[in-house]
């Protein structure tokens, strides 16, 4: 395999590697209690850490959260990785210069304690993504905020790849008593292609008495339905350790949210950590979802939800609502329609291609009446043509009137100023509507799925 590989063909090869998601480990023939711990599964979980570019290229760790499509990667797949070489297939996921890199990028954990009175180890997983290009230097430290320790460095080889990820086990407990953050740095290395991190745990081996130990158990609620997902976090702690639970709801589910006993709401996202100092109970709530195809990880799923309970859209089917599938330009109009309660059509149809009997006729006939749409050509509106980003966006534009931009600036390399949807695009993203296909390209052109199209209603909407 070489480095001139797709990053997405590269990393699909991940799909071979489930990151263990138990709390308790048996090490040395005792119980280790779980300090911290990151899988770098949810954005939320990944901005408690902080990145640092030293080396001015603008190409630090990041997330391989959004490089896969949908179902190409299992629960517990992701991780962070740093590039010593970018490529043209993989520059998109990069917004600074591609092609060879000298990276001295660094990333932090949050603080944490090592508590005193027990062995604390550090662990983590890491590999490369090409076992042909793969001598990247890493060294790791534990920061005090006084004095950086190197507690290992070493370049790696072929035999740390996606196929073996290498497992490194650091001893922490001449640091018991102390707080600090721990630095994982890729430096020294230049022409390779991508060195990648998962699986960070800190764990305290069993030395303390047992009444310094507290247990996390999770009550889940899934209505009835034992495949809804599942979860991760219940064990036992040090108390004061800080400590991660997060839903993974299956296919066709979703997650309301976290709850402490007694009912008392915490929060509704899939990830919730907290500092543990008793034995605690808490409560993962999970819900079916309205079609079989969607999830409750998709960024999709909740602008679908709204949809349907909005009315603008049932779905392809009464259990699917096929989130990947293109668009027609009468679908787009039909939604945009009902987003705003369905009003009156002009009493004509001015296109030769849309007759009375079809379900989108009132649609396309208030939308041109509207100037939200003129048509493919004088008489024309081509129902089912596929519809592309730059006309949604321009459709939304048209049905919030037209507003100017408030900033000139584009941030698009694709985008001219000519374009009849200049306008559109930058407001669109001036208003959280879209952030393009990248951090220089809008995509103008390519088709939009459902899942996308109703997304960018939700978010005009709200």
């Amino acid at each position: 395999m070489k480095k001139t590989i797709s990053l997405l063909l590269a990393m699909c090869m991940l799909l071979s590697i489930v990151p263990a998601m138990g709390v308790n480990v048996s090490a040395g023939g005792g119980t280790s209690y779980q300090i911290f711990s990151e899988d770098f599964e949810t954005l939320s979980n990944i901005e408690r850490w902080n990145f640092s570019d030293s080396d001015g290229m603008q190409n630090g760790w990041i997330s391989s959260i959004g490089w896969f499509g949908d179902d190409e990667l299992p629960a517990g797949g992701h991780f962070l990785a740093s590039a010593s070489y970018i490529n043209d297939n993989a520059k998109e996921f990069f917004d600074g210069n591609y092609g060879i890199q000298n990276p001295d990028n660094l990333v932090m954990t949050p603080e944490i304690e090592i508590p005193a009175g027990f062995n604390t180890t550090l662990t983590f997983d890491v590999f490369a993504a090409d076992p042909e290009y793969a001598e990247e230097k890493y060294t790791v430290y534990f920061d005090t905020g006084e004095m950086g320790y190197i507690l290992h460095s070493e370049r790696l080889d072929s035999t740390a790849s996606f196929d073996s990820p290498k497992t490194v086990s650091v001893d922490l407990s001449n640091f018991a008593g102390q707080r600090g953050t721990i630095t994982f740095r890729h430096h020294e290395t230049s022409d390779q292609f991508m060195i990648c991190l998962d699986n960070v745990r800190v764990l305290a081996s069993e030395t303390a008495s047992e009444t310094d130990m507290v247990n996390l158990e999770i009550f889940v609620v899934n209505g009835g339905y034992e495949n809804a997902g599942i979860v991760t976090g219940e064990g036992t702690y040090a108390a004061g350790s800080e400590v991660t639970v997060t839903a993974i709801p299956n296919m066709g589910f979703g997650f309301w949210g976290w709850s402490a006993e007694g009912d008392i709401p915490i929060c509704d996202t899939l990830s919730y950590t907290f500092t543990i100092n008793e034995d605690t109970l808490l409560i993962a709530d999970f819900f079916k979802a309205p079609f079989d195809d969607i999830c409750g990880t998709d960024y999709y799923f909740e602008p679908i939800r709204w949809a349907v309970d909005e009315g603008i859209t049932t779905g392809t089917s009464a259990a699917t609502f096929s989130p990947n599938a293109t668009c027609t330009r009468a679908q787009v109009v039909t939604f945009l329609h009902r987003s705003i309660g369905c009003p009156m059509p002009m009493p004509e149809s001015p296109f030769i291609d849309v007759t009375g009997g079809e379900y989108y006729y009132d649609a396309v006939l208030w939308a041109a009446g509207s100037k939200i749409t003129t048509g493919t050509s004088e008489n024309t509106f081509s129902p089912n043509d596929t519809c592309t980003r730059a006309q949604v966006v321009t459709f939304l534009w048209r049905l919030f009137g037209c507003p100017t931009p408030s900033t000139g600036s584009n941030p698009f390399t694709d985008i001219n100023s000519s374009a009849y949807y200049y306008n559109a695009v930058l407001w669109a993203v001036e208003n959280g509507i879209t952030d393009g296909t990248s951090a220089t390209t809008f995509s103008p052109d390519a088709t939009c799925t459902r899942g996308q199209i109703v997304t960018f209603l939700w978010r005009a909407a709200h």
